[in-house]
């Protein structure tokens, strides 16, 4: 059973699938595209869980974020959104 994510399996996908080495450039080169993205929006989604598990973990414990908290969750949604405070 593969218990890789399914974005990053798509991504190695593209990689080894016998389409992508007998298409022509153009293809090539939206697939490499398509791979970067896949990678990078579940980079992404990681970052945000993350946050939201730690907000969410404080909350349960009627506990405020930590500076350093805040600031990782605020980073993870600049990230995503191409943001900068």
């Amino acid at each position: 059973m593969n218990t890789q994510p399914e974005a990053l399996a798509l991504a190695d996908w593209i990689k080894e699938t016998d389409f992508y080495d007998n298409s022509d450039m153009f293809i090539n080169d939206k697939m490499d595209e398509v791979e970067a993205t896949l990678r990078d929006l579940y980079s992404n989604n990681a970052s945000l869980l993350a946050a939201l598990k730690v907000a969410l973990n404080q909350n349960q414990h009627d506990m405020v974020m930590t500076g350093e908290e805040c600031r990782g969750a605020e980073a993870a949604i600049a990230k995503v959104t191409g943001e900068s405070k």
